[in-house]
């Protein structure tokens, strides 16, 4: 049986498969069948077919849950995964939203395995173009504490133009909480005394999200000062 390093050097790279790629990175043998059998696993697609992008589907907790593939190799795969999903955001697609689609598609993958509320920020230059994507904080199931210096504090330092906010709901309803409109309007009115505006607040559910700016739930400028 050639081994996978050997059929490496005699091929192109770009001629192995997917599932050869993934022993070779995790020094897999191809005797070694309960192994490849879980890398098979992972790679499936719904219609059985093998899909790198299966990959992404899987986080640490899913992966602890499979038989026989141990604490290193799990962590390994974990790792790998995460990389890969970095490699993809970092090309050179420059991020430039603008919708609210725009933004709830971006953070699909983010929240696809989360299960508490994660409170994101997003910090735009002038032309609403991403200088940086940053996790405020992370709560529980149906809540998370987002303090203003923690939002505002990075804007200042990134000289960001604008911050659009973002969190997730667990739960799958993207409709917003009392709580999560108080929040905002006191993020806005802060911002509005920065000059760093927030232009809209994203809550991301199961296939669904809503825009607070367009459910009209943000003050305008006006109404905040006169308050």
């Amino acid at each position: 049986m050639i081994r996978l390093h050997e059929k490496f050097a005699r091929s192109n790279i770009d001629e192995m498969d997917d599932l050869d790629l993934l022993a070779i990175i995790l020094r897999a043998r191809p005797e070694d069948k309960d192994l490849m059998s879980i890398f098979d696993i992972l790679l499936k697609d719904p219609n059985g077919n093998n899909n790198l992008n299966s990959l992404k589907h899987w986080d640490y907790k899913k992966l602890k849950s499979l038989d026989g593939i141990g604490e290193l190799r799990t962590v390994e795969i974990a790792t790998l995964i995460e990389l890969a999903k970095r490699i993809y955001r970092s090309k050179t697609r420059v991020y430039e939203f603008k919708n609210p689609e725009d933004v709830a598609d971006f953070f699909i993958e983010d929240f696809e395995n989360l299960h508490k509320e994660t409170f994101y920020a997003l910090y735009l230059d002038i032309k609403l173009g991403l200088i940086k994507k940053h996790c405020i904080s992370m709560g529980t199931l149906t809540a998370t504490i987002v303090h203003a210096r923690d939002v505002f504090a990075p804007a200042i330092e990134l000289c960001a133009n604008s911050i659009i906010m973002v969190h997730n709901h667990p739960s799958g309803n993207p409709e917003p909480s009392e709580q999560d409109i108080l929040v905002t309007r006191d993020l806005q009115f802060i911002g509005e005394m920065l000059r760093l505006p927030i232009i809209d607040h994203i809550i991301v559910g199961h296939d669904d999200f809503r825009s607070l700016r367009n459910m009209g739930l943000f003050d305008d400028k006006e109404k905040l000062f006169n308050n």
